[in-house]
């Protein structure tokens, strides 16, 4: 005989609860009614030890019928038991390294030899990835697409969520180092190290480590000399972290409108400044700014604007090259929110190559739970300006001018990231060029199929950038597909999917609605027919087709 079974095609066939049970029982009786199988005497154990554990099977079989099954297997000539013997025993301790064989596989690797031994050409078995290391035999698995669908099917039991991290590196190991060494606050090599990595990749002459995106954004827009009165620029549709920075800062937000991209529209902050700004000499003020250089006053207020806040809304780049030259004349910083873009490069034109985050005068990125990669918390400012750098590293630890004996002459925060966290992102970053393809193709799959259903559109990604698709945000025109957000989103919570809506819009916020809003107008409309949808990077691509069929069906 040149067949041998696995114990699995026996449970199933046993097991009249078993998907399988039908397939098993039509296997066992054709090999029976040809030239027969074997079996070995490890696996008889193994099906004895699963088919009377009622811990195991739904409907176990008593230990005397159990054994009247086994005896009939013996006694029937068209079914060879392959023995264990001393030789075989040895044989398999011997080369139990040789294949690295962990203690849990000695079983199946005992099984593999006495294949081996008996010349045994093809094993038939549902576990195929557990004897996949053996080449003496071809493996066949008759349940593999039965496998498949089943387990698919018990997925879709499970709630698919909108974005949670891949944890499948090197994570444990440097946290774990951190731990032996005890080196777990924001002293210690990673935090330094993960600093670097962020430069190597961005671009970025100099980058600090912060607790969180918020808090990079806080001081970036310090560092940038934004004081208690003045005015920033910022997009009312956007999660509402770089708005509250300004805010600590005793700054106004003054909003803008988005533009298709979700993005800050950077044509009306262009029209906004030529038309309701004016740009004075310094002189004007009545503070110790008065032997600076010009500044952009709003016409409306008084105040000075001392900054814009360009977020790249779920991995798009905005349009900086527009937005550059003006805010360059007027002497207005750009601190760029790139928390969601990390991975997004510019490719064309003067910024060609170039990472968002890297184009402003600060850049602040994030690595919240959600984001393309995690240190569960925590946040990183980017600048190629030394000075920046070296203030925000002094900010950030206490403001600290003499370590040994606790002098701050400033007011400073405990903002830095620690080594546990940094470490984790050593190992997030290691992973991250796979990540970024991993996303772009989930988005294209994605976008291929729900383009095509009438009434619900994938938003586009801007042509000037190589996009990093962290977040896929989904459009519907209710008159088409006949739900709006509120009802798809019902649905697809009743189906187990996980989305969410775009934010509510800034300048209607309670804390805010008295700021200054400029022509908000698109991102009204977006805020009403936009939601996002899963877009994790261990996300299956069966996953996305049952999400998709959903949509279909909605």
């Amino acid at each position: 005989m040149d067949i041998c079974i696995d114990s699995n095609i026996l449970i199933y066939a046993f097991n009249a609860q078993s998907q399988f049970n039908a397939r098993a029982e039509a296997i066992l009786e054709e090999l029976i009614q040809s030239d027969g199988f074997a079996i070995t005497d490890v696996s008889l154990i193994e099906f004895y030890q699963i088919i009377t554990n009622d811990k195991v099977v739904s409907d176990p079989i008593s230990p005397d019928k159990s054994y009247k099954i086994i005896k009939d297997i013996l006694l029937n000539k068209k079914i060879e038991v392959l023995e264990t013997n001393i030789d075989i025993l040895k044989l398999t301790f011997e080369s139990a390294a040789n294949y690295n064989v962990r203690k849990y596989e000695i079983y199946d690797h005992l099984i593999a030899n006495l294949c081996k031994h008996n010349n045994i050409k093809q094993f038939i078995t549902a576990n195929d990835k557990d004897f996949k290391k053996y080449d003496f035999f071809d493996l066949i698995n008759p349940f593999s697409g039965e496998k498949k669908k089943e387990a698919e099917k018990k997925e879709y039991n499970k709630v698919i969520p909108l974005s949670v991290p891949s944890i499948q590196g090197n994570e444990w190991k440097y946290i774990k180092e951190c731990l032996d060494t005890e080196w777990v606050s924001s002293a210690g090599r990673y935090v330094e190290l993960f600093e670097d990595k962020i430069c190597e990749f961005t671009g970025a002459q100099h980058a600090v480590a912060c607790v969180n995106g918020t808090a990079a954004l806080q001081v970036a827009l310090q560092i940038a000399g934004v004081r208690p009165g003045d005015e920033v620029i910022v997009p009312t549709l956007t999660f509402i972290a770089p708005v509250n920075a300004v805010k600590y800062l005793n700054a106004e937000p003054v909003f803008m409108d988005a533009d298709d991209y979700y993005n800050i529209d950077v044509d009306k902050v262009i029209k906004f400044l030529k038309e309701e700004t004016e740009f004075v000499n310094s002189k004007s003020m009545q503070d110790d700014r008065s032997n600076e250089a010009p500044i952009t006053i709003n016409k409306k207020t008084g105040c000075r604007i001392a900054a814009v806040v360009p977020v790249h809304v779920f991995g798009n780049a905005v349009d900086l090259g527009k937005l550059m030259p003006i805010c360059k004349e007027r002497n207005i910083k750009i601190i760029e929110d790139a928390t969601e873009s990390l991975g997004t490069c510019y490719k064309q034109g003067k910024l060609k190559g170039k990472h968002t985050g890297t184009i402003g005068d600060i850049g602040c990125y994030s690595f919240n739970g959600n984001k393309i990669i995690t240190t569960g918390g925590g946040g990183m400012i980017v600048t190629d300006n030394e000075e920046y750098a070296q203030k925000a590293r002094y900010l950030t630890t206490q403001a600290k001018d003499d370590d040994v004996r606790y002098i701050h002459n400033e007011t400073g925060y405990n903002f830095r990231l620690t080594n546990i966290q940094a470490a984790m992102g050593v190992a997030q970053m290691e992973q991250l060029p796979e990540y970024l393809k991993t996303k772009k193709r989930n988005y294209q799959l994605y976008k291929n199929k729900i383009d095509k259903i009438s009434g619900l559109h994938l938003a586009a990604t801007p042509r000037y950038a190589d996009n990093n698709c962290w977040m896929y945000a989904m459009q519907i025109d209710k008159s088409v597909y006949g739900k709006n957000r509120e009802q798809l989103m019902d649905y697809l919570t009743e189906n187990k999917i996980q989305t969410r809506p775009v934010w509510h819009l800034n300048h209607l916020q309670k804390p805010y609605r008295t700021c200054q809003n400029y022509q908000i107008e698109k991102a009204s409309v977006l805020m009403e027919k936009v939601i996002n949808i899963p877009c994790s990077v261990k996300l299956k691509g069966y996953e996305i087709n049952h999400i998709i069929r959903l949509l279909q069906n909605g």
